[in-house]
């Protein structure tokens, strides 16, 4: 099904989910202890709150402990949103862009591009590149999250990054049951 998709901004229920999800993985104190750091350097609201969360959790746990934390609140965020059930290409894109973290995603069976993610543009502002910063990692476990419950477990390898079209690009690998 062709659709044009429209950007939206993430909202203040999907921020609550990702705050909450946050809280469970690494600790509501953890949570509470970053979000007064950003009170203190005067606050933000709707994305920038999660890429400026994002960057206090890599000042906690640095870059790698970051990445897969919000990789898990990522994955869990899109169990909850799919409400575990199997996806099609169409489901993803209309989920990621009803929750206002990309315009769409295009999905086949080798490859997975997250196209106009409301992060991008930030990340540039920030001097950061794509998958470097580590509020990436969130739209990461999303799409894996997604493509686990739609086609089994799979795991996804960024390849490229189209600044033009604003794209993040990814390799589909499906990991075989032992």
């Amino acid at each position: 099904m062709n659709k044009t998709w429209t950007q939206k901004e993430i909202d203040q229920p999907t921020i609550m989910i990702l705050v909450e999800l946050l809280s469970q993985v690494v600790g509501e104190a953890t949570v509470q202890m970053a979000l007064n750091s950003l009170i203190e350097k005067g606050g933000s609201a709707g994305s920038e709150l999660i890429m400026d969360l994002s960057e206090e959790i890599e000042l906690l746990f640095g870059s790698d402990g970051a990445y897969a934390i919000l990789r898990q609140v990522g994955r869990q965020f899109a169990e909850i949103a799919s409400k575990g059930k199997n996806a099609n290409a169409y489901e993803v894109s209309s989920a990621i862009n009803a929750l206002g973290i990309a315009r769409e995603v295009e999905l086949t069976p080798e490859h997975a591009c997250v196209m106009n993610c409301v992060f991008h543009k930030q990340i540039i502002n920030r001097d950061r590149e794509a998958v470097d910063h580590p509020v990436c990692w969130i739209d990461r476990g999303v799409l894996e999250g997604y493509l686990n419950n739609s086609d089994g477990s799979q795991q996804i390898h960024w390849s490229s990054r189209d600044n033009k079209q604003g794209s993040c690009n990814f390799e589909r690998q499906c990991i075989e049951a032992q």
